[in-house]
């Protein structure tokens, strides 16, 4: 099996608040947990979620709208998103929610976050 070159198309780099690596470390722990590899915080995917909650937050509601044209430049073979809004702990409401459970528990060995204003979005790949 030869090496896998992830190539994104968005130049921008992304910083993390205290609160998403917070997010990041807790789904890691829950992801060891479960007997899961860690996942790899790829910043230029949080970019993409971080411009999703953007979105949300303009339309005053949860969604996964336009999640094929968001993902365009993320290079993956499997891909999920869970999104949340107004959780102190979405890994906590995630859990509780067997689809979004379910995307925490996949495949994935990268993922892209980010918070704002209370919304949080998760893409997890591969």
């Amino acid at each position: 099996m030869g090496i896998k070159i992830l190539i994104l198309t968005l130049l921008l780099t992304y910083t993390h608040s205290e609160k998403e690596m917070t997010i990041f470390e807790n789904l890691n722990k829950y992801r060891q947990s479960k007997g899961l590899n860690s996942l790899i915080l790829v910043e230029e995917v949080s970019e993409i979620c971080n411009g999703h909650n953007v979105y949300m937050i303009s339309a005053n509601r949860l969604s996964h709208d336009n999640f094929e044209k968001r993902i365009r430049g993320i290079k993956y073979s499997k891909i999920s998103e869970n999104v949340s809004r107004f959780y102190s702990n979405p890994i906590e409401a995630w859990r509780n929610s067997e689809g979004h459970r379910i995307n925490m528990e996949g495949d994935f060995n990268y993922c892209g976050i980010a918070e704002k204003d209370g919304y949080v979005t998760l893409i997890l790949f591969r």
